[in-house]
């Protein structure tokens, strides 16, 4: 019924491997393939990171986790060498200095995090993902409830004190009615396929 915000998701890596952006870490992997451990939140995340690694010609060794979330600790130990999550999950081990943040993951720099760039910034448009959050309803409701909802939400979220607290939690604003969430799952839905033909994964139902 409308879009709301977008999650910053962004790749990082040990700051003792001191690797100042993504192309330097590519280069490293490519040098020492299958040397270095990563780990990626499931689900969207995790296909763009694996697409990226796929036309960026590294291998890596995917790491398991039971709580994806607790991966950055490895991560800032040098256990692991690349970690794809949330920025809400990099962001302490990254004010701690103990992790780089290599790129973000969004098709633009996020407002408050105009000192990283994006993969497409930094040559890899493969890495590219938007952390679409929406508000969804029910299939019964009356299209045109769904747009005065949807309009509702838009206005309602268009303050400064609610782009401070998107901001505080590592998301970005992304105001859209329901005709405009529609098409950012639409695009999205085309950008998955894309990367399961390339990636050569089949549903499994």
């Amino acid at each position: 019924m409308a879009r709301f915000s977008s999650t910053i998701l962004g790749v990082g890596a040990p700051a003792s491997m001191k690797v100042a952006t993504l192309a330097d870490f590519v280069k490293r992997a490519r040098a020492e393939p299958g040397k270095f451990n990563s780990a990626a939140v499931p689900g969207i995340t995790e296909l763009a990171f694996d697409y990226f690694a796929h036309n960026a010609k590294i291998t890596t060794t995917k790491v398991p986790y039971k709580d994806i979330v607790q991966a950055v600790n490895d991560l800032a130990e040098d256990r692991l060498q690349v970690y794809s999550a949330s920025y809400a999950i990099l962001r302490p081990q990254r004010e701690a200095g103990r992790i780089t943040v290599l790129a973000q993951m969004g098709r633009e720099r996020a407002p408050s995090l105009r000192y990283i760039p994006t993969g497409i910034e930094a040559g890899f448009p493969e890495l590219e993902m938007d952390g679409n959050v929406g508000l969804f309803g029910s299939k019964a409701l009356p299209a045109e409830l769904r747009e005065r909802i949807g309009a509702d939400v838009v206005a309602v979220s268009d303050d400064r004190a609610i782009e401070d607290k998107l901001n505080a939690t590592a998301q970005t604003p992304s105001r859209g009615g329901a005709k405009e969430f529609a098409a950012s799952i639409e695009r999205q839905r085309a950008q998955i396929a894309t990367i399961a033909k390339a990636l050569g994964l089949q549903p499994t139902r």
